[in-house]
């Protein structure tokens, strides 16, 4: 299905023969046509599960935010896809993902910066020096 909101809500009125729709959904309204409450809404009325695409904006949402976004604000039917680079983006992401799900915190490890160095829980060890 096309990727406009009017294309859910008119295949439902008209009864079309599909099993899913496809819509873009993130935080920021990001390529979207209306704003994200309302596409929420869209989403939310479907009769038909809805798989929802560029959840991170096209990059210029972070994964945590992204995910917990969508995975907070989705039906239990409706599906979230993304693009990786790699394999191990992709674990990285499933990982964080089932962790929002079960409401725990993930094990995909926090990219270091030098900024961070001050807020990086230390060691006892560190702590005696």
């Amino acid at each position: 299905m096309c990727h406009l909101p009017e294309t859910i809500i008119f295949s439902d009125e008209t009864g079309l023969d599909v099993e899913s729709y496809i819509s873009i959904y993130n935080a920021m309204g990001f390529l979207m046509t209306v704003e994200v409450d309302w596409i929420a809404q869209v989403i939310r009325n479907a009769k038909k599960p809805v798989m929802t695409i560029k959840p991170m904006a096209a990059g210029q949402i972070r994964p945590f935010q992204a995910l917990n976004f969508v995975w907070n604000t989705l039906r239990p039917q409706d599906m979230v896809t993304v693009g990786t680079m790699t394999p191990k983006e992709a674990a990285e992401l499933i990982e964080m993902s089932l962790g929002i799900l079960d409401r725990r915190q993930d094990c995909v490890p926090l990219q270091e910066t030098r900024s961070k160095s001050t807020i990086k829980p230390r060691s006892p060890s560190d702590l005696a020096r």
